[in-house]
């Protein structure tokens, strides 16, 4: 059986697909499609063939060379072909793939919530620190987003959505199609035993752009001031801080007299090594309940802590009680305050506390297929 997987321009959805690809055989043949702009990324070390693309046709190139038994899409909702969001491009590829008879599956980063324009809320992310007529503009374009996503959602609907956790049925429309999917085993759940030293004293700290932004906003641009004195609180506890962040906050740390040897920072980090440095880290620190690199940590049982809930929350406010329902099994993570020192006592105690739902994160996610059983079972099943 042949594969081809599509990923978006979306990094989270990048590592939602190198994690399902993990737990596939060896010998099932993979082509994995990334933007182009995403290729540096991505360790082609393990013989995987990686094709870039910019446009459609690109993607049709491949389609028609490799002759795909099975295609994924991570993720179909957030496809962007060419140089501007395309919804009719997207429907053309979408048609083709029906019309040479292909099953195919979508990630879904909406969890299945995306009832309607009005299901989400991009409008507090987009017009964030914005006023005047740039806010009304921001609002209005936000609005536009809605729609054309809730439009991709229904041109989606006959198509089977894969998600890495467990969902309950009640939390799904009526007649939507998903599987969920485990891609380790028992084995992964032990905490890895290759770490150095070295690792095992890194404090890792990843922020999306998106969520930079919106911190920067809510605190009247302060945050980089607090951040910067938890990264010296960091390294003054003999602790190695790795920052992962937008280019321009790494810029404006650096300026502010932040540079090596004292912290490793990286806009961009190859992504086998960016999982190498985030599995083995002793503490890491997000700021998004819902960034998919949260997986290997659970995964590995290892220690996550959270400034902020993350923009997912901000746009999926009305659903918040599901959302946090589906990964975290109702438990909501504590927070810890940017403005606040990093006592290395306290976050020992809650990184314990936490130990429990981490597990229980675990167990339930196990309860998904395995990835070659998702392929079986789109094979089987066909796409309508």
């Amino acid at each position: 059986m042949s594969l081809l997987v599509i990923v978006s321009r979306d990094y989270g959805e990048l590592g939602s697909a190198l994690y399902f690809l993990s737990g596939l055989e060896s010998e099932m043949n993979v082509t994995l499609l990334v933007p182009n702009q995403m290729m540096a990324s991505i360790d082609s070390s393990d013989g995987r063939k990686i094709v870039g693309y910019d446009s459609l046709a690109d993607i049709v190139e491949v389609l028609d060379e490799t002759q795909p038994s099975a295609v994924l899409m991570f993720s179909a909702y957030l496809m962007m072909i060419g140089e501007k969001l395309s919804i009719i491009r997207l429907w053309r590829l979408l048609k083709l793939i029906r019309a040479r008879g292909i099953p195919m599956a979508t990630s879904d980063p909406f969890a299945g919530m995306l009832r309607s324009p009005m299901s989400i809320s991009l409008s507090a992310i987009m017009a964030a620190g914005k006023t005047g007529l740039a806010k009304v503009i921001s609002k209005g374009f936000a609005q536009l987003i809605q729609l054309r996503l809730f439009l991709i959602s229904i041109s989606l609907k006959s198509i089977i959505h894969l998600y890495p956790v467990p969902i309950a049925k009640k939390h799904m429309p009526v007649g939507h199609r998903y599987l969920s999917f485990f891609s380790g085993d028992s084995s992964d759940l032990s905490v890895s035993q290759s770490s150095s030293d070295n690792e095992e004293k890194t404090w890792i700290f990843i922020l999306s752009d998106v969520d930079y932004k919106l911190q920067m906003n809510n605190s009247n641009g302060m945050f980089i001031f607090f951040f910067l004195e938890r990264i010296r609180e960091v390294i003054s506890l003999e602790k190695n801080p790795v920052i992962i962040g937008p280019k321009g906050m790494i810029k404006r740390l650096t300026e502010l007299g932040l540079s090596d040897p004292d912290v490793e920072m990286f806009s961009r980090i190859p992504f086998n090594q960016y999982i190498d440095v985030l599995v083995n880290a002793e503490f890491a620190f997000f700021w998004n309940y819902f960034s998919f690199s949260i997986v290997n940590r659970v995964l590995k049982q290892r220690p996550v802590f959270f400034f902020d809930e993350g923009h997912v929350i901000k746009y999926l406010a009305r659903k918040r009680s599901v959302s946090m329902d589906i990964f975290y099994c109702g438990w909501t993570p504590p927070l810890l305050a940017i403005d606040n020192s990093l006592d290395n006592v306290l976050l020992n105690n809650m990184a314990r506390e936490a130990s429990d739902h981490y597990a229980a994160i675990c167990v339930s996610m196990q309860k998904g297929m395995s990835p070659s059983n998702v392929l079986e079972h789109l094979r089987l099943s066909g796409e309508d």
